[in-house]
């Protein structure tokens, strides 16, 4: 009987071992597949960082030149008149590039008198699309006309003034002594030189070297668009000899007298106002006083019209400039 309940005792206490032996290896197995800690870094016993400071770079300002006397820049290659005239005499011919000292310049600015590298002055164009102007256009001074047109002068008739004919006047001699009287001559009187009747010739006018001209005065009329007065721009067209629309298709091109401003249409492009070669450019969506040009050019952007001035008065009844081109001539 007391080996029986030794035998017992001794089971329990194997299967006590054994259980807590299997308790210990899990505990352990837990603890190895665990993850490490993570040390939490205590940001209050840093030390206080130090910024250094950065050098900033100052942008170096580079002023821009503006040349006390009037330049032009030369855009193309460029020919000097002796005068104002494309039909004068060529003084001078500029590529691309030359700067010209501009000396003066035509009332109504077509054109700019320049210096000559070798001496004397010269024509050119005023165009951008010619030469960029640079310096003080208010230092320029107006020293010529766009264009030289030979005035009739009228031819007096000289009057025949007759002279008069002298009175011979006999003088008597001594009382006792009888002198014969003279018998005076006569003069002949002179016939004056007839003077031929009829109309006074008139010289004929200087032909003009290009193919149309303005037709009629500049019109300004109110502006009959959406826009109203807020808008500034010109229109017109382009007529034959007999006063029909071209055919052919030409350039209109439009800039600002101090070339901020350049457009360039077709004929045609716009018969809003019933002209079948009609254009239109507008050059401000506000009113404004501004001076602008206009002239007819070839396909190739040769000019075959003036270029013609057009100042606009900042009239909202005034905000449309109406320009019509008529041919001067045959080709």
């Amino acid at each position: 009987m007391k080996k029986s309940g030794a035998s017992g005792l001794y089971n329990f206490l194997s299967l006590l071992f054994f259980l807590l032996t299997i308790i210990a290896v899990v505990v352990v197995v837990i603890f190895m597949l665990r993850p490490a800690p993570e040390d939490v870094l205590d940001v209050a016993s840093l030390p206080t960082p130090i910024i250094l400071p950065t050098d900033t770079l100052t942008p170096t300002v580079t002023p821009t030149y503006t040349p006390a006397t009037p330049v032009a820049e030369v855009a193309g290659t460029v020919l000097a008149y002796e005068l104002p005239d494309l039909t004068t005499t060529v003084v001078g011919e500029f590529a691309q590039g030359t700067n010209l000292e501009i000396i003066g310049i035509t009332v109504n600015g077509d054109w700019y008198e320049v210096r000559l590298p070798e001496g004397g002055s010269g024509w050119i164009q005023a165009s951008p699309t010619t030469a960029r102007f640079v310096g003080d256009r208010a230092a320029l001074q107006i020293v010529g006309t766009p264009t030289f047109t030979a005035t009739p002068t009228e031819t007096p008739t000289a009057t025949y003034t007759p002279s008069l004919t002298p009175t011979i006047t006999n003088t008597p001699g001594p009382t006792n002594t009888p002198s014969a009287t003279p018998t005076p001559s006569v003069s002949p009187t002179p016939q004056p030189t007839e003077t031929p009747t009829g109309p006074t010739p008139t010289l004929e006018p200087t032909l003009s070297p290009f193919l149309f001209a303005l037709r009629n005065n500049i019109e300004f009329i109110p502006n009959a668009n959406a826009a109203g007065c807020a808008w500034t721009g010109m229109n017109g067209s382009v007529m034959r000899q007999d006063g029909q629309p071209v055919a052919e298709i030409y350039r209109i091109r439009v800039f600002s007298d101090t070339g901020d401003f350049e457009s360039i249409v077709n004929t045609g492009s716009n018969t809003t106002f019933g002209d079948l070669s009609g254009w239109e450019v507008p050059v401000a969506n506000v009113l404004n006083t501004r001076t602008y040009f206009v002239r007819v050019e070839s396909q190739g952007g040769t000019p075959i019209s003036d270029n013609i001035r057009v100042t606009f008065p900042g009239d909202c009844a005034q905000n449309r400039a109406v320009i019509r081109f008529i041919q001067t001539r045959d080709r």
